[in-house]
Order: C-alpha cells, then sequence, then structure tokens
C-alpha cells in the first residue's frame, strides 16, 4: 500500500511537526525550513532587508565569479544538515568550487562553506 504524503497548513511564522518527506513536499511554497522534526514558513523580510542582501550578493558574486571559486546563492538554497536533523534556507549561500559536488536537484548536502542569515525566528533552534 502506498502511503500519500499530504501537506500541513501553512502558517507563517509557526513551527508546525512533519517529516523530512512532508517538509520537502511543503516547502515548495517559499522560504522554508526544518529543524528536529518541524517545519517554518517565515513572514517576508523587509524591502531594507532584501535591498542589502541583494548589494551584498553582487558584490559577493563578482569577486566569485572573478576568481572562479565556486558559485553565490540568493534565497532558496535549502541546506540538509546531517549533523543535526535540519534543512536550512540562508538568505546567502557561497560553495566553494571543490564542494559544488554537494549539489543536488533539491538542495546542498552539508552546510554552505558561507552562508549570511538575517532571520529572527532562528533563535532557539
Amino acid at each position: 500500500m502506498v502511503q500519500q504524503l499530504t501537506r500541513p497548513p501553512l502558517i507563517r511564522g509557526e513551527w508546525i511537526p512533519m517529516s523530512w518527506e512532508e517538509f520537502v513536499a511543503w516547502s515548495i511554497e517559499g522560504e522554508t525550513e526544518w529543524v528536529d522534526g518541524e517545519g517554518i514558513a517565515y513572514v517576508s523580510n523587509s524591502i531594507q532587508h532584501m535591498k542589502r542582501a541583494l548589494f551584498f550578493v553582487e558584490l559577493l558574486s563578482v569577486y566569485v565569479r572573478a576568481f572562479n571559486l565556486g558559485e553565490v546563492f540568493a534565497d532558496r538554497l535549502l541546506m540538509r544538515l546531517p549533523s543535526r536533523p535540519s534543512g536550512r534556507m540562508p538568505d546567502i549561500a557561497f560553495v566553494r568550487s571543490k564542494h559544488l559536488d554537494r549539489l543536488t536537484e533539491k538542495w546542498l548536502v552539508r552546510p554552505a562553506d558561507f552562508v549570511s542569515v538575517a532571520t529572527p525566528t532562528l533563535q532557539g533552534r
């Protein structure tokens, strides 16, 4: 018998119990994270936050491309961390060339080489 996964309701800013498989199906809704068997969807960032993040991404991307160091990702790169069952989505992530093999179609296995996070809901998690 095949068990069909159903998506938990999307309630922004609240941690919702779910399995990793449920989270992967549910996370297409937007900026989400999964930690210790719970998923969360974030409330949108402020305009100022988005402008600062974009500025930093542009600077970092130019530097990384100029020296062929790897890849820069802005928003929506899910990192699956095996050391603590979690799937994190930083605002900005840099993956060195030698670690690009960690990228799958849907997420990055293990942490990026550099991340920037400015999300207040990460407190305590």
